[in-house]
């Protein structure tokens, strides 16, 4: 895998801006791409510093592009706004309430809960299942 990171002046944030990028070995013309956002407190090397993502990704034929989103909560990133939550974690309740609000207002949306805290190793472990769903809507 070829990792790259970018920086440069977002108009919309008025602010510069980095990312890195997960890039596959060998990748013929235009390849999909696949935005991977990170926790409220960390930044753009997250994924890549305290998890196996580049590692997972190696299967795959498309872009990660690892924003930095700052302290944003990113809900207009996505069409669908798959998230997960761990039952040990602490924002549980709070997550549980964003799942009822999304429904209650119509917003597309995935929520799941599965055993765990807020930790790299949960994080690392659910990760790998997103891959292989994103890879499926991806061909």
């Amino acid at each position: 895998m070829n990792l790259a990171t970018l920086q440069f002046r977002s108009v919309a944030l008025q602010r510069h801006v980095t990312y890195s990028a997960i890039l596959p070995e060998a990748q013929a013309g235009p390849a999909p791409v696949l935005l991977q956002l990170h926790g409220y407190s960390d930044d753009h090397t997250a994924w890549l510093n305290f998890s196996n993502l580049v590692r997972h990704a190696r299967e795959y034929p498309f872009i990660i592009v690892l924003p930095d989103g700052g302290a944003s909560f990113y809900l207009q990133a996505r069409p669908v706004i798959p998230f997960d939550c761990g039952t040990e974690d602490f924002p549980l309740e709070q997550n549980r309430r964003m799942h009822a609000h999304m429904e209650k207002v119509g917003l597309a949306h995935a929520y799941l809960e599965f055993p765990g805290a807020r930790t790299w190793e949960y994080w690392d472990e659910h990760v790998q299942e997103a891959l292989r769903q994103h890879a499926a809507v991806l061909k």
